[in-house]
């Protein structure tokens, strides 16, 4: 479903025109999440990874069979296994995906201030978590017959004890259909979901440019078996490519709804986002999805524009250990 988010105008206008203006929920820069404890980021070699992941899955093992380790995990190094072991545990060939559709949910987990003035979390705790995790994406998958694309889990705060964890699981069936490619019949009102427009008035309503763009740019797939290390860009409201053009419609001028886009509009617009996703890819991570909506402007009208909810990034493997 897609997300209207009402921005004030005024808000924007403080923020002033030429920034590039987006939330960064990057697991590798909590920023000010806490101030009593640290969280180191946990990323490791390329030759550690199944390893990591096999030995964190003998101890779920393990606990389901009543043993118990009784360590405890530092809370960086947590999110990173639980994270990994989830995408390793559903693992699949990614490239013809299509039809997405995601599902998430929050919690808050017990931690506490150890070694170093780092967070942990005690074993018992991450282990029944992670098969809090594991059920909750086997009831997207299996009722559905569809294959992970992605699970993400992020750290949203940390306050009192706890840790407050966003955990989302992004699913699709293979659709050899997908309309990849811009094409002669995309007139498509620009946005609230208008449907097409020209001679193709009143068809597809439910859709509008910005889906159609959405849709364009979650075509391209890395082929990979599973993902670690994923990054979560957050809202990004505005941005410019190197000679200072808009990237998205509406951006600096918001328009009507109705507006109509042909074929080189959305051809442009799309080129535009996808410098967004290309220039804030972070080095030695490559792009996963992405969101990007329509969003009303509030104050002003009815006057709409086009931005990304979020884009993901992580670090692909081809599978087959599994």
């Amino acid at each position: 479903m897609k997300k209207n988010i009402l921005v004030p105008l005024a808000l924007l206008a403080f923020i002033g025109i030429g920034l590039i203006i987006f939330n960064a929920c990057s697991k590798s820069d909590p920023e000010t999440l806490t101030t009593t404890g640290k969280i180191t980021y946990f990323s490791p070699s390329e030759d550690q990874v199944v390893p990591l992941i096999t030995q964190f899955n003998q101890r779920y093992e393990n606990q389901k069979a009543g043993y118990k380790s009784g360590g405890d995990i530092n809370l960086g190094e947590a999110i990173w296994t639980l994270e990994a072991g989830v995408n390793y545990e559903f693992q699949s060939p990614k490239e013809d995906l299509g039809n997405f559709f995601s599902d998430s949910f929050t919690t808050n987990l017990d931690i506490y201030v150890g070694e170093n003035n780092e967070y942990y979390i005690t074993e018992e705790n991450a282990i029944n978590f992670y098969s809090e995790l594991i059920a909750f994406t086997t009831n997207k998958i299996i009722p559905e017959d569809v294959d992970l694309l992605v699970a993400d889990l992020e750290l949203l705060s940390v306050e009192n004890g706890k840790a407050e964890m966003k955990f989302e699981a992004l699913v699709g069936g293979i659709d050899p259909f997908l309309d990849c490619n811009v094409n002669n019949t995309d007139y498509w009102k620009a946005a609230n979901s208008a449907g097409k427009c020209s001679i193709y008035e009143y068809q597809y309503v439910g859709k509008d440019a910005a889906s159609r763009i959405n849709l364009l740019l979650n075509c391209v797939l890395i082929s990979a078996g599973y993902w670690t290390d994923i990054d979560n860009t957050g809202n990004i409201l505005q941005y410019y490519d190197n000679n200072s053009n808009p990237c998205f419609w509406g951006m600096n001028d918001p328009g009507y709804y109705y507006e109509c886009l042909y074929p080189t509009n959305i051809e442009y617009w799309w080129g535009k986002a996808q410098y967004v996703v290309n220039d804030l890819k972070p080095s030695g991570k490559e792009y996963i999805n992405c969101r990007f909506i329509d969003n009303l402007w509030v104050g002003q009208g009815q006057v709409w524009f086009h931005m990304f909810e979020n884009i993901r990034y992580g670090i692909p493997h081809s599978g087959g250990g599994h």
